[in-house]
């Protein structure tokens, strides 16, 4: 993300590809779910330094920059935590007001969907609009079935004409 896609990101709402928390000296507790909830979805940013207040956004900094960004990494990269490895990549802001981490959680592949939380399932996540919802039963049936070597959508109908 540039400075300047971030500034414009900074002016609008948080949505289905972006998440903003403080995180001023640590990473969230609350952040795993939106990992989750952009792997399982079409990825987005998460993105550590701003404060939200009174509606709108603005740069409050990260203070200890290297702890936050390898604890969130090795927490992200600890298969007792996630369930995959993701190719998570970071990028660093700095502004008048402090330094900004975003984090890019890409959407997984098919193969590894759903990605959950703590080694249970049913800690899985996905991204509508600016919220993180837990997936329904429906939505976990999906996501095992597409990591079939075959996607569901690849299959022939066998209609019979008759």
């Amino acid at each position: 993300m540039t400075r300047e896609e971030f500034l414009e990101r900074l002016r609008s709402v948080e949505w289905n590809d972006i998440e903003f928390k403080e995180a001023t000296w640590a990473s969230p507790k609350n952040a795993l779910p939106t990992v989750s909830a952009f792997a399982n979805t079409r990825g987005g940013y998460l993105v550590y330094g701003v404060t939200e207040a009174g509606g709108s956004l603005s740069i409050s900094g990260v203070i200890d920059v290297e702890k936050i960004q390898n604890d969130f990494l090795g927490i992200t990269r600890d298969m007792q935590k996630v369930s995959v490895a993701l190719p998570i990549s970071e990028e660093l802001l700095s502004f008048p007001e402090g330094t900004v981490i975003c984090f890019y959680i890409p959407e997984a592949d098919r193969r590894s969907k759903p990605v959950y939380l703590d080694r249970d399932i049913r800690k899985a996540y996905i991204r509508k609009g600016s919220g993180d919802y837990a997936c329904n039963q429906n939505e976990l049936h999906r996501f095992i079935r597409d990591a079939g070597n075959a996607p569901f959508d690849s299959e022939t109908l066998d209609i019979d004409p008759e």
